[in-house]
C-alpha cells in the first residue's frame, strides 16, 4: 500500500476555497435562475395567446381573461402573476414567439451563446419586458447599439 502524503493547508486556504466554491456556485445558480424564470414568463405569454386564439366559450372571459386568470392564479399561491404581470408575458411572447427555440436548439447544443437579433439570449426578462414596451422601430435601433 503506497503511502501518500497530504498537503498542510492553511486555515486561510481553507476560507478561500470555500468562499470561491460559493461565489461560483452562487453565479450559476443566479444565471439559472434567470433563465429558468425568463423560460417561466415566456411560456405564460404563449399559453395565454394559445388559449385567446384557440379556447372555449370566448363569450364566458371575453375582455376580462387576464383578470380572471389572475384572480384563480392568485388561489394557487403564484408569484408575478398579476393581471399587469399577464399582460406582460403575452407581450413577451408576441414580441419574441421564436424565443424558446432558439433557446432550446443552444441548450441541446451546450451552448447557450445564440444571438437573437444581435442581444444575447442571457438577457434577462426584466429587459425584455422593457423592451417590449418599446415602439418595434426604436427596438431594431437598440439591437444594434
Amino acid at each position: 500500500m503506497q503511502h501518500t502524503e497530504l498537503h498542510q493547508y492553511q486555515f486561510s486556504d481553507l476560507i478561500h476555497r470555500i468562499a470561491e466554491t460559493h461565489f461560483v456556485l452562487q453565479k450559476q445558480a443566479i444565471s439559472a435562475i434567470n433563465k429558468s424564470i425568463t423560460m417561466r414568463n415566456w411560456f405564460i405569454g404563449y399559453y395565454i395567446v394559445d388559449f385567446e386564439q384557440k379556447g372555449a366559450n370566448k363569450a364566458n372571459y371575453g375582455s376580462n381573461l387576464l383578470e380572471l386568470l389572475a384572480a384563480k392564479l392568485l388561489t394557487q399561491k403564484l408569484s408575478n402573476t398579476s393581471a399587469p404581470e399577464l399582460r406582460r408575458y403575452r407581450k413577451f411572447y408576441l414580441s419574441y414567439p421564436g424565443f424558446f427555440h432558439i433557446f432550446l436548439e443552444e441548450s441541446n447544443r451546450g451552448t447557450l451563446s445564440h444571438d437573437l437579433n444581435h442581444f444575447s439570449i442571457y438577457i434577462s426578462c426584466f429587459f425584455f419586458t422593457i423592451i417590449a414596451n418599446i415602439p418595434r422601430e426604436t427596438r431594431i435601433f437598440i439591437y444594434f447599439v
